[in-house]
């Protein structure tokens, strides 16, 4: 059985693909509708998502049988918690991660946990580095040393 190779799948010219991944997304406007008509395909298109496109949402070909033909994982810069908006709960997962209060399992892709693992732990020496150095400043100046 021969492969059908006829499948035509082109992306708006703004949108970046990298791999498996999309990203460049139009951040005004994640809906499933708009970014659907940046894609002209003659394959079947699904979201694993029903409202917004965010971080970590999927995106799944499928030939005229329903097979899966590619898949795409979204990359939306700023939507952390992967509801396809970007505001300050963004933030606040965010805080959290870098306090270590909870973690990003689920809406980091793969490709950008090392990433966010080596960003996180950069961020976590400095601040214990700030308080080793704002104790000892403390220190100093209850001695009498130079502050």
């Amino acid at each position: 059985m021969e492969k059908d190779t006829s499948w035509v799948i082109e992306f708006d010219q703004n949108l970046r693909i990298t791999g498996d991944e999309i990203s460049n997304l139009p951040w005004e406007d994640t809906s499933i509708t708009n970014i659907r008509s940046l894609i002209n395909t003659n394959l079947d298109i699904t979201f694993d998502s029903t409202t917004n496109v965010g971080t970590g949402t999927t995106l799944t070909f499928l030939d005229a049988s329903g097979n899966e033909v590619f898949k795409y994982q979204f990359v939306l810069y700023g939507d952390v918690n992967g509801d396809g908006l970007i505001n300050s709960l963004d933030v606040l997962v965010l805080q959290k991660y870098i306090l270590e209060i909870k973690s990003l399992d689920r809406n980091i892709p793969k490709s950008r946990k090392h990433q966010q693992k080596r960003s996180k732990s950069i961020i976590t020496r400095r601040i214990k580095n700030s308080k080793a150095y704002i104790r000892n400043q403390i220190h100093r100046t209850i001695i009498g040393g130079k502050p």
